[in-house]
Order: C-alpha cells, then structure tokens, then sequence
C-alpha cells in the first residue's frame, strides 16, 4: 500500500508555492493512489482579475498526481504559469 507522507521536499515546495502566491488559497489532498493540489486567487489578490474576467477558470487549478505532493503542487504553478502567459499573449495582440 503507497501509504500517503508529506515529506521535506513537499514542505519546501508548498513553501515555495506560498512565497510565489501569498493571496491565493490552497487545498491538499493525499490518499494511496494520488495527491491533490488545488488552488485560485481569492478576493484581494493581484490576479483576481484574470477570474473576474473570463480569462482563468473560475473555481480553481487542480491536479491529481499519482507522485508526490511537491509534484502535483509544481503541475498546478506551471498551470499558473502557462495561464498567465495566455493573458500576456491575448492581451499583447491588436
């Protein structure tokens, strides 16, 4: 049984996480067969706007990860990540 353990490496990258995001919120979710990570801007956060307007979804990123916790953690910042880069993109076009 992949017995469920949050190690240095997944404090780190959740530290990390929250550094990078001070304003969002985060849920964790661990159990034998994967580990969970979902997170959004909540009200008063700098990329609360990105919701307000259509342009990010509006519950909030996930992944469900059969590694570690610091793996689904750094699968949802490259969802961040490429989300943010959509919005410089759509935003930079006539």
């Amino acid at each position: 049984m992949n017995t469920p353990t949050i190690t240095e490496e997944d404090i780190n990258t959740l530290r990390t996480f929250t550094e990078i995001y001070p304003t969002w919120w985060y849920k964790i979710g661990m159990c034998t067969v994967t580990r969970d990570f979902d997170c959004a801007p909540q009200a008063g956060s700098p990329e609360i706007e990105f919701i307000e307007l259509g342009l990010w979804p509006d519950d909030a990123f996930r992944c469900d990860h059969p590694g570690s916790l610091a793996d689904a953690i750094r699968d949802v910042m490259n969802q961040i990540s490429d989300a943010r880069l959509a919005v410089h993109l759509s935003r930079s076009q006539p």
